[in-house]
């Protein structure tokens, strides 16, 4: 070895760093404080223990909910939270709803009726 030379950076893990900053930033993470995820965990609502929303870290969600004929529906998305609004997308079809969160609360306003899920 050459003691006169210094050494460099090795160019290669230089690209490792730089290529992983990048697409942790251009995956949505930024969107997500995944330290922090204080609306996180499972909603049920009033009167209907068996159905309930999950709202995941990694900005998914699970819907299940027994529909009044019977049928036990399981939906699928991804959320957004900001303030006091909570978006549900369903990007399969492009479907989204808004539902307000105040404190451990999650209501959903419908024109037939709201539905009130409560932090387990």
């Amino acid at each position: 070895m050459d003691k006169g030379r210094k050494r460099s950076f090795p160019t290669g893990l230089l690209l490792i760093i730089v290529v992983s900053v990048v697409l942790i930033s251009c995956c949505g993470l930024s969107d997500i404080d995944q330290s922090d995820c204080s609306i996180c965990g499972r909603y049920v609502p009033e009167g209907r223990p068996t159905d309930f929303l999950d709202i995941n870290e990694d900005g998914t969600f699970k819907h299940q909910s027994t529909e009044d004929w019977g049928t036990l529906c399981v939906q699928f998305g991804d959320w957004e939270f900001s303030g006091e609004v909570l978006v549900l997308r369903w990007p399969n079809c492009g479907y989204k709803v808004e539902l307000s969160v105040q404190g451990n609360i999650i209501t959903y306003f419908a024109d037939d009726k709201n539905v009130v899920y409560i932090k387990q």
